[in-house]
């Protein structure tokens, strides 16, 4: 194996099928979303039961180096 370089750059096809995304209509959208089982509803039960969760702040003296 060699560790020169070619220079040459690889380049992959986008995973998401946007033309067949844009021509797909409004219904058939929303029952692909509901038939999903990793959606989940945030409906206004959900966000009764939600609260804002901040971030703590970190010392500057302890934060991890990578």
């Amino acid at each position: 194996m060699s560790d020169d370089t070619t220079g040459a750059l690889s380049v992959s096809e986008p995973d998401t099928g946007w033309e067949r995304l844009r021509g797909t209509g409004d219904a058939e959208l929303r029952a692909a979303i509901e038939a999903d089982t990793d959606v989940r509803s945030t409906d206004d039960a959900f966000r009764q039961g939600a609260k804002v969760v901040w971030p703590q702040q970190r010392d500057g003296h302890h934060a991890a180096r990578c």
